[in-house]
């Protein structure tokens, strides 16, 4: 009997980021090493091998805070809701979306979620374009691809902002539900990322 891939009370979704300070997407991923030891193994993805599957139906926005060595803390809304105060200081506005990799880079469905300025704006472009192609595409999720890369200054240093374009639209992948999955810090009892979100600007 084929039961299928066991999957682990507490385990996330492979995340992907975003740095900001050079424009690039990140792969990460969790990997043993030769000590039986976990850590965070992470890959860069060249702009022009970018193409990725966005589930732009579900995209939420609202408030985050990376905490060291712990999920993710959110309070987020669909996208036209009222996001609401934040929960701390600590918490940044922010986005969060589930995108499945291209077979050319790993097939992998994976969880971005960002308090990057330079992202939110790329996705908030991206967003009026998915609603404009909706009509010809009701039952399709868009293809996209990464077109430019804009560098901006601001007081914190240089940011990269990332343009997206849809390239196609396909069918909805089964493993992309249309309900959505849920974020991983949604759980307060789930276990640690052992901070694999440090020293990247969200």
């Amino acid at each position: 009997m084929a039961l299928g891939k066991h999957r682990s009370v507490g385990e996330f979704l492979p995340i992907i980021k975003y740095d900001a300070r050079v424009g690039y997407f990140l792969l990460c991923d969790r990997v043993r090493d030769s000590d039986d030891v976990w850590r965070t193994e992470q890959t860069n993805i060249e702009r022009e091998d970018f193409r990725a599957a966005f589930d732009l139906e579900n995209v939420q926005v609202g408030w985050i805070d990376f905490p060291s060595g712990s999920a993710p803390d959110t309070k987020l809304v669909a996208v036209g809701e009222d996001w609401g105060d934040p929960p701390s200081k600590k918490h940044k506005l922010g986005v969060r979306l589930i995108i499945k990799m291209d077979d050319t880079i790993d097939g992998s469905v994976r969880e971005l979620m960002s308090t990057s300025v330079g992202l939110w704006a790329g996705i908030d472009k991206l967003h009026d374009a998915y609603v404009a192609g909706l009509k010809d595409h009701p039952d399709d999720v868009p293809v996209v691809v990464i077109t430019d890369c804009i560098k901006t200054e601001t007081s914190q240093g240089t940011s990269f902002q990332a343009v997206f374009a849809i390239e196609e639209w396909v069918p909805r992948p089964s493993d992309l539900p249309l309900a959505g999955i849920a974020p991983a810090g949604a759980d307060k009892k789930k276990p640690a990322r052992d901070n694999m979100n440090d020293e990247i600007p969200f």
